[in-house]
């Protein structure tokens, strides 16, 4: 969410996260794909805001709100109506971290019924 133009080296295809857990800093591989398409974004970004911070600006230029992520990643999920979980319905930060048993099962559970 608050990646700036800097932290995404297209010419070394990495990511520079920035005071992640524990407040280190570190910096990522891009798969090939994903490099490909953040080139392609910067590109068109470029022509729309040439002196942006954000690499993923909102409408104003800015950093995306994190209560906007948690908003926009629901009604997604609501409208995707993938149906009901046990327990509290899953939030971004659940995906990080697939061993939970929350979204292990969830995803068993509905990849055996999809078949």
């Amino acid at each position: 969410m608050h990646l700036t133009v800097e932290d995404v080296d297209l010419t070394l295809g990495t990511l520079t996260i920035r005071e992640s857990k524990g407040h280190k800093s570190r910096r990522v591989p891009l798969a090939p794909d994903v490099l490909s398409l953040c080139k392609m974004y910067d590109h068109q970004m470029r022509g729309h805001w040439p002196q942006r911070t954000a690499f993923f600006p909102n409408h104003h230029g800015e950093f995306y709100r994190k209560d906007f992520l948690g908003y926009t990643f629901h009604a997604f999920w609501n409208r995707a109506d993938i149906g009901p979980v046990s327990g509290n319905r899953p939030r971004v930060h659940d995906f990080r971290y697939p061993n939970l048993n929350k979204i292990r099962t969830f995803f068993t559970k509905r990849c055996d019924s999809s078949f």
